[in-house]
């Protein structure tokens, strides 16, 4: 069977790519009751704050192979409040219990759409103080487990509108408050590699009561391979997360994001005035036809070339997002990355420190003096990690 071939950076007559010539989305000054902008960089390009140092070697990483269990893949990471770590397995359906050591000690849950089952677990939280949340992407549902692997609650999570919540997980905090992204609207023709929904970010209260606290119009997002081959995202994206006080909104290619206070609504517009946006080349967008290719390499020819006219003939954004994820760590403080580090910030804009991570690891909790994450190897291969990290100065953002 013939493969259809795309002209990559060695070839001379390459097709033309589309990019959008719209300007990037950025949050409006109008309605914030305070605008931020600071500076990350000095002037010889060095980091404005602390720098916060972190262990070269990881405290833990388990994973690999777990007394002959083997998590599938691995979504989420988190460290209990006992100590334990957590590991989220989206291809077993279930839960991996590890002790502060790295051994496994037990499994929650199993695959199936009832309580306590899972399809696709894909986030790990404390939200409020009955036990340890976990999201299910496809079943859109929240459980609640006791540190003892009992169920203690499950229950879907539903919009305003009687809408489920889109792919992307919820977050909480401490309070047992959610934020979510929700009331999805799709065009009548959507690209597996693309879409353009419109959203309202919404949170639901201790009481079960949904309120809207702001609208996100215009998102588009897309999955491209990055130069060590690992998928990204780049585009448009909405990305929340919550303290005990503020909820934080970012969106677009431009490092900003809104603090909204749960306590008034009132917001604080945080904008970095020295980030240098980065373009998205033609090789990163032929790297990623290249994979969409070879992910249908069994197709049949004329498939693969609708396939490859489809892409050819999409409207691409011009720049990579300069905000890659957000989190608040046990100290309240906001972490921000970008395509390289993680920024520190207190809920009011102020930058506090910053802080790069070792190679390969991804970071999804900040639990005292202990990063929680994922490592991924060369080959590929992901296990749960942590690693220590000293804070240095400025560690608190309470006030």
């Amino acid at each position: 069977m013939a493969m259809v071939l795309i002209c990559l950076s060695g070839c001379t007559n390459r097709r033309p790519l589309r990019q959008t010539d719209k300007d990037h989305f950025r949050f409006a000054d109008s309605g914030m009751s305070q605008v931020n902008e600071v500076d990350l960089l000095t002037a010889d390009g060095s980091p404005d704050a602390s720098q916060w140092s972190v262990s070269e070697n990881p405290s833990l990483l388990a994973g690999a192979d777990l007394d002959g269990e083997t998590i599938g893949n691995l979504t989420y990471a988190f460290r209990g409040p006992d100590g334990r770590f957590v590991a989220a397995d989206a291809f077993g359906s279930k839960l991996f219990v590890l002790s502060e050591a790295g051994e496994l000690q037990e499994t929650w849950g199993r695959k199936g759409a009832g309580p306590g089952e899972f399809q696709e677990p894909t986030r790990i939280s404390m939200c409020g103080t009955q036990g340890i949340t976990v999201f299910d992407a496809m079943l859109r549902t929240v459980s609640v487990w006791g540190s003892d692997g009992t169920l203690l609650s499950s229950r879907q999570m539903v919009s305003p509108g009687g809408d489920l919540t889109p792919w992307d997980p919820p977050v909480c905090n401490a309070d047992g408050i959610f934020a979510m992204i929700t009331d999805l609207e799709f065009p009548s023709e959507v690209s597996g590699t693309l879409y353009r929904p419109l959203a309202r970010v919404v949170i639901r209260d201790t009481a079960g009561a949904y309120q809207p606290v702001m609208s996100v119009a215009g998102e588009d997002r897309y999955r491209i391979p990055g130069q060590d081959g690992r998928m990204e995202d780049f585009g448009r994206r909405t990305l929340l997360a919550m303290s005990s006080s503020h909820l934080f909104v970012a969106t677009g290619d431009a490092f900003e994001f809104v603090s909204l206070s749960l306590t008034d609504g009132s917001g604080i517009l945080v904008r970095a005035r020295d980030v240098e946006r980065e373009p998205i080349t033609t090789d990163d967008l032929e790297r990623f036809f290249a994979a969409q290719l070879k992910a249908n390499a069994n197709a049949p020819e004329r498939i693969q070339q609708r396939l490859l006219e489809s892409l050819y003939g999409m409207e691409w954004p011009v720049f990579h997002p300069s905000i890659e994820a957000m989190l608040v760590d046990d100290r309240q403080c906001l972490w921000v990355k970008d395509r390289s580090h993680w920024w520190v910030f207190n809920h009011v804009g102020k930058l506090v420190a910053t802080l790069a991570t070792p190679a390969g690891f991804t970071l999804l909790q900040v639990d005292g003096a202990i990063l929680v994450g994922i490592q991924e190897n060369e080959l590929g291969v992901k296990s749960v990690a942590a690693f220590e990290f000293e804070r240095g100065g400025g560690g608190t953002c309470r006030s």
